[in-house]
């Protein structure tokens, strides 16, 4: 065994050993867990957009699941204090973008998530316009892609889809009068939908009504969602499953957006210990699809495994210490 692994290695069973004993795992864990994804991230990502990943058949694109994970992982990454390659993932964030906002291409998610990922130098007012073009007339977006296979209801992927798009719009400081239009109807939509069961959904309710300055809903949200966090650390897909590691990266990125996260210190250290041990070698978190989507298969496999590492690295960045 090389050096390097057997360090890592080290690293992850302390982690693992400090949260057992009921003491914080080390910054350098999950600093190391963090730089260990960014190549995988980057290589997936890059290769989706090729459409070299076999399960394309060759039409590359820009998912739900890849090519704006890959910047969103490495921009989290460098926000923390991390080295990250940046002009090469400056270029991929160039045609992605690019290629959400051709005629006929772009998925309401994938544009927003690609606003909230954007670099401090990418323009996003044509993803912005992109959204507002794609807005159904009661105010929502759909969703699509890997999203309405999930398991869950159809219009709870909508309201997920929605909260994505109202988080990107309320992340820009001053925007045009479409957007501001645009996310009105949007959260007059969402306050008229069905509240829904996954923990996607309850950390975008929280996040959402944190950003619409509702305090007391948002706080109320986040102890519900502190109450779903399993016996190992994690959170699942929904109440009462197992801990997985796409919901685990969400909840902590969730978890670092909100103020006075430093008193909810405990519950992120026990999540980050969690992740830092169950890390693979090639520096994914293993997602099987039968644990978020309604129709797995090993094909979805690799999708989810992916999405899984990079929502892990990016909870991690979130609330690396």
């Amino acid at each position: 065994m090389k050096p390097s692994t057997l360090s890592k290695v080290v690293l992850a069973c302390l982690a693992l050993g400090a949260w057992m004993a009921g003491a914080a795992p080390a910054p350098s864990a999950a600093r190391s867990a963090i730089e260990k994804s960014l190549p995988y991230l980057e290589r997936e990502g890059v290769d989706w957009l090729a459409g070299r990943v076999p399960i394309q058949h060759g039409r590359g694109c820009v998912s739900c699941h890849h090519v704006g994970f890959a910047v969103w992982g490495h921009r989290e990454a460098a926000r923390a204090g991390i080295a990250t390659p940046s002009e090469r993932i400056a270029d991929l964030e160039r045609r992605a973008m690019a290629f959400v906002v051709a005629p006929a291409e772009g998925q309401p998610v994938v544009a927003g998530q690609l606003v909230l990922a954007r670099s401090g130098s990418a323009s996003p007012e044509a993803l912005l316009s992109r959204l507002t073009e794609k807005q159904q007339d009661d105010g929502s977006w759909r969703a699509g892609g890997q999203f309405p296979t999930q398991l869950r209801p159809i219009a709870e992927s909508d309201a997920v889809a929605t909260m994505w798009t109202i988080l990107a719009q309320a992340s820009i400081e001053s925007p045009d009068a479409d957007t501001a239009a645009a996310r009105e109807r949007a959260v007059a939509w969402l306050g008229k939908s069905s509240r829904g069961e996954t923990t996607e959904w309850l950390l975008l309710h929280m996040l959402v009504t944190q950003a619409l300055r509702d305090s007391s809903a948002a706080e109320k949200d986040a102890q519900e969602l502190l109450e779903r966090q399993n016996d190992d650390g994690g959170w699942a897909w929904s109440a009462r499953r197992a801990s997985d590691a796409l919901s685990t990266g969400q909840v902590l990125y969730a978890l670092g957006r909100m103020p006075d996260s430093s008193a909810r210190r405990d519950r992120v250290d026990r999540a980050v210990a969690w992740l830092v041990a169950a890390q693979r070698a090639d520096g994914s978190w293993e997602v099987p699809s039968r644990l978020t989507s309604a129709e797995p298969s090993a094909g979805k496999d690799r999708v989810y495994t992916y999405w899984g590492t990079a929502w892990a690295s990016i909870g991690l960045s979130r609330t690396l210490q």
